[in-house]
């Protein structure tokens, strides 16, 4: 019998690691600066910490898909994607745990926040894990062009109602801005409907790499 072909290998994301630790520091240092202001209160941080959240986002929803799409192609698709995620979640909560301690935000309100980006990086992350592991070029650009696509429509379209679904940004405001630090019920819905719709959409893509795939081996031919 002729002996079984290896798995691929499944390496660290090591420059994922780097990347986010430099995305994430130069935020900071653009954002809050060296220096503390004159009167440290959280009055004086909210615009920073505001786009520090969006910074975020922009890393989870532009960053990493541009950065993986037009990379190396994934030789195992799902467990390269699920590593990226884990180490994107870590980002996420490193990075907006800290924000309580200079702004109003109420540990239900942090918690639903880091939540909130944590559904979407399962969406972009099913994104992902269909651009980057094909080697399409055409697929890999329309995953591309997808990702850009969401995230300006979010910005440019008016927000329909407290906070749409599909829109990371304006479900990240709505979190951030609630008073006396109450997470919404939109808020609380969209993050729990976002990471159900990236479930569905992980099924949705995995099935499609599984239809065009030879059965004999199950990796990807294209």
């Amino acid at each position: 019998m002729p002996a079984a072909e290896p798995r691929p290998n499944t390496p660290l994301p090591r420059g994922l690691i780097v990347l986010c630790c430099l995305w994430v520091a130069t935020s900071w240092v653009m954002l809050f600066g060296l220096h503390p202001p004159v009167q440290a209160v959280a009055s004086s941080y909210t615009n920073s910490v505001t786009m520090m959240g969006i910074s975020t986002i922009l890393g989870i929803t532009i960053g990493w898909p541009l950065l993986r799409t037009s990379g190396s192609v994934f030789e195992a698709p799902i467990r390269q994607t699920l590593l990226d995620m884990l180490v994107l979640a870590c980002a996420v909560q490193v990075t907006i745990w800290p924000l309580r301690l200079i702004s109003t935000w109420s540990t239900v309100q942090t918690l639903l926040i880091t939540c909130q980006l944590s559904s979407w990086i399962i969406v972009y992350g099913a994104l992902v894990y269909f651009g980057a592991g094909s080697r399409n070029g055409w697929t890999r650009t329309v995953v591309m062009f997808i990702a850009l696509l969401v995230v300006t429509l979010s910005m440019l379209l008016p927000a329909p109602g407290d906070a749409p679904l599909w829109s990371p940004l304006e479900m990240f405001r709505e979190l951030a801005k609630s008073p006396q630090g109450a997470p919404t019920s939109n808020g609380m819905v969209g993050a729990a409907a976002t990471a159900t719709a990236g479930l569905g959409l992980w099924i949705l893509l995995g099935g499609i790499r599984w239809y065009r795939s030879p059965l004999a081996t199950g990796y990807s031919s294209e």
